[in-house]
């Protein structure tokens, strides 16, 4: 579409850029990562939304439902992803042992009163703020 002139081809396709390259991200597409990257550098636009440590919107809701205490075949079914895919996100954050550490490092965690911490913990896992 960027290539195209037609109307409103450009912009769509300039709006569709970091979804895209979230996508190509998550299958793990590094050659078409590359491409998308060049062409958002060309564009002028960052090359994905930010989110916390670099992360991608993907590899925060993981984080999350790591930290929830969910099992990769859980997180995957929540997410409507392959385990496989869940695992490959998971390689991304320092390793599976520290992510609940890594998110409360890193402002993913938000503090919460000693009083309702345990029924929290209980009913819902932790809070985490974007």
């Amino acid at each position: 579409m960027l290539e195209r002139k037609a109307n409103g081809d450009r912009r769509r396709a300039e709006e569709s850029l970091p979804e895209t390259h979230q996508i190509a991200n998550e299958l793990g597409m590094p050659p078409l990562l590359q491409r998308i990257e060049d062409l958002m550098s060309r564009i002028g636009q960052a090359s994905a939304p930010a989110y916390p440590c670099g992360l991608t919107q993907r590899e925060v809701e993981v984080v999350r439902l790591v930290a929830a205490g969910r099992a990769d075949r859980e997180i995957a079914e929540e997410l409507i992803i392959g385990v496989r895919t869940v695992n490959t996100h998971i390689s991304n954050i320092p390793n599976r042992a520290e992510a609940v550490n890594y998110a409360n490092q890193n402002g993913l965690v938000e503090a919460q009163s000693e009083a309702g911490e345990k029924d929290a913990r209980r009913s819902s896992g932790p809070s985490f703020r974007e």
